[in-house]
């Protein structure tokens, strides 16, 4: 999903991928969502990925494996194009909530891609929290 620098919904996106590695869908999110800001137009561009490997994948700071070599290298190579500036973060799962129900959604839908101009309303009261700054705790076992 992409959202403005005060974090409205610009559009977003869920998809069934069939059976596949989550660190393979993370991937294919990725560059799904890249492809889309680069036909919107979109000049600056922060990933905010809530998977700590992936992240580190495509800031170079942790190994590609050969079996997502291709999908990382199609990546790459819109971040690196030079019509925009971007940004890649790690967050946590809980700071990106609505990228999670988006991807929930797509598990339940029939496969294939669907394109979300406005937010799905299992969306909204995360993107309401979102914009009232709600803080969601990461809880762990000591």
């Amino acid at each position: 999903m992409i959202r403005g620098t005060q974090g409205e919904w610009i559009l977003g996106f869920s998809e069934r991928l069939g059976y596949c590695s989550s660190v393979k869908a993370e991937i294919r999110a990725v560059l799904r969502g890249l492809k889309l800001a680069k036909e919107a137009h979109i000049r600056r561009l922060w990933l905010q990925i809530d998977s700590h490997l992936v992240a580190g994948m495509l800031t170079n700071q942790t190994r590609w494996h050969p079996k997502h070599k291709f999908l990382l290298a199609q990546c790459k190579s819109l971040i690196d194009w030079e019509g925009w500036e971007t940004k890649i973060t790690h967050c946590f799962r809980e700071a990106n909530r609505v990228a999670d129900i988006l991807a929930n959604l797509g598990s339940t839908e029939v496969l294939g891609f669907r394109f979300h101009d406005s937010p799905p309303k299992d969306a909204l009261e995360a993107l309401y929290a979102d914009s009232v700054g709600v803080f969601w705790p990461r809880h762990y076992k000591l």
